[in-house]
């Protein structure tokens, strides 16, 4: 089997078996098949986005994939397999499937959850754009209450540069980007906004005053400090949500909201 995307070619071997099930057993995957929508459309075939998928010792032994002509269907024939760079792999994954299910092996279902919905080429988009709309509508706020370019561009690049290091360190934890984590991302914008033109009006207000300026400083930490400590204890129930979140807040209290109060403080003085 070739497998092709736009910039490799790579040949693989693919295994697996058809397996049927009772009608009754698989009216329970027509409302999860209903509930799902069209992600990627290749070679006349619409993936939607999720899959049926088997695992032996923790390793994905084989996948169904569900495609649009699928969905609402009872699905009473799946086919279980996978694919392997080599043809021993394939063999050997091959062998192990089939002792799953002829029962040679002991095997048990440990565990079943839901696995996160994917993001959509189209829903990445909107994201980003919502995220770009509010970051430049923040740098514009501050430049129209503070009329100061330089104050406005670096809430400009730290808005940016909040966002670049949090999507960096969710891939480096290999987190799931889903739609919640999407979510929180746009609100890590909107927070951004909030707080860095209320910082400029409130600043501007008490007249550039260096004492007041650190006394709101002081202030947005404690305030900072408490959305750790309940978003730490929120990653145990929406970790996909939460977890940027909670990265964010740790950032800017740490680093960036140190940065952006350094460049009010240079105008100040």
């Amino acid at each position: 089997m070739l497998n092709q995307t736009h910039d490799t070619k790579e040949v693989v071997w693919k295994y697996g078996f058809e397996t049927h099930i009772t009608k009754e057993a698989s009216e329970k995957f027509a409302p999860l098949v209903q509930d799902l929508s069209i992600l990627t459309c290749e070679y006349d075939r619409c993936v939607l986005n999720d899959s049926i998928k088997y695992y032996i010792d923790g390793k994905e032994a084989g996948s169904e994939s569900i495609y649009a002509i699928d969905k609402g269907k009872n699905m009473t024939m799946m086919f279980i397999g996978s694919e392997a760079k080599t043809q021993p792999d394939a063999l050997h994954s091959l062998y192990m499937l089939q002792s799953v299910l002829q029962g040679r092996t002991d095997a048990k279902i440990t565990s079943v959850e839901t696995a996160a919905p994917l993001l959509g080429d189209n829903a990445v988009k909107i994201f980003l754009v919502a995220i770009a709309a509010i970051v430049i509508l923040n740098a514009l706020l501050s430049f129209i209450i503070f009329r100061d370019i330089k104050t406005s561009a670096v809430a400009l690049l730290l808005a940016v540069s909040e966002i670049i290091i949090l999507i960096g360190i969710l891939a480096g934890l290999k987190m799931t980007i889903t739609v919640l984590t999407m979510s929180a991302l746009v609100m890590i914008s909107a927070i951004t906004l909030v707080y860095q033109n209320y910082s400029v009006f409130w600043i501007k207000k008490a007249g550039m005053i260096l004492r007041k300026t650190m006394e709101l400083n002081s202030k947005l930490n404690k305030i900072f400090w408490v959305a750790v400590c309940v978003l730490a204890l929120f990653t145990m129930f929406k970790p996909d949500f939460a977890a940027p979140l909670l990265l964010y807040f740790l950032l800017t209290v740490v680093v960036t909201k140190g940065l952006f109060f350094n460049t009010v403080k240079a105008k100040a003085a």
